[in-house]
């Protein structure tokens, strides 16, 4: 199984890890996205590490700026992301989150 963990920031995977563990446990083939660095390179550092250290080999993390979220550019990557990948499953954060960016 495909399984796409797209995330605002760098930190927003946290709230699925039990889930991305799953997913490796089974074989499945995990990419994970995330739209905005937060303008920190410890933190970039810190979650792709963590992430390789669970076995995600393909990571990637955009610098869009925090709370100036580009609709057009993210719609236009999430195609991108869709049309490469073709993932079978997607995780994101919730719509109904209050934070500005997990809505976007």
């Amino acid at each position: 199984m495909k399984v796409l963990f797209l995330a605002a920031h760098t930190d927003d995977e946290i709230t699925t890890g039990a889930t991305l563990v799953k997913h490796l446990e089974k074989g499945d083939d995990v990419r994970y996205y995330a739209f905005s660095n937060c303008g920190n390179g410890e933190l970039i550092d810190e979650c792709s590490e963590a992430l390789k250290y669970l076995g995600i080999k393909d990571i990637s993390i955009d610098n869009h700026q925090r709370r100036i979220f580009d609709r057009q550019r993210i719609l236009d990557k999430l195609i991108a992301l869709k049309n490469w990948y073709c993932p079978d499953i997607i995780y994101c954060p919730s719509s109904h989150d209050i934070h500005q960016d997990h809505q976007v």
